[in-house]
């Protein structure tokens, strides 16, 4: 019920600011003094509606507290065994994640390491001269 009441008194507000904000007055003034009022205008209406919004959460903020029921021992341990179960898994997911990197890393060194004790062995066949045949007399 306060809650209702709060936002159709935040509605009623920015509905009369907006129209007193919006009200053009004939002026002789030049076109761009006119856009420049209509932007202060403009302005005026959004901070308007930035704190009526601003008094709607404080009033849903203060109605919630005021219904809100105390916090149980019970629950509070609840509350601080499942904060610790979150935790618990957040540092199995990291442990995880930290193995399948390390695994990764591991793989990718041994594959560099093959790979270069292929080549190593290519250079080695390489460099052995080829047999010399022998010559019939």
């Amino acid at each position: 019920m306060k809650k209702t009441i709060a936002t159709l008194v935040a509605v009623t507000l920015l509905s009369l600011g907006a129209a007193f904000a919006q009200e053009a007055k004939p002026t002789a003034k030049p076109a761009a003094a006119a856009a420049k009022s209509a932007a202060a205008a403009d302005k005026s209406a959004v901070a308007a509606d930035k704190s009526a919004v601003a008094a709607d959460k404080s009033a849903t903020a203060a109605d919630q507290s005021a219904t809100a029921a105390p916090v149980t021992a019970d629950q509070k341990a609840a509350n601080k065994k499942a904060a610790a179960k979150r935790a618990a898994a957040k540092k199995v997911a990291a442990d995880k994640k930290a193995a399948a990197k390390t695994a990764a890393a591991d793989k990718k060194a041994t594959a560099k390491t093959a790979a270069a004790d292929k080549a190593a062995a290519a250079k080695v066949e390489a460099a052995t001269p080829a047999p010399t045949p022998e010559k019939k007399n």
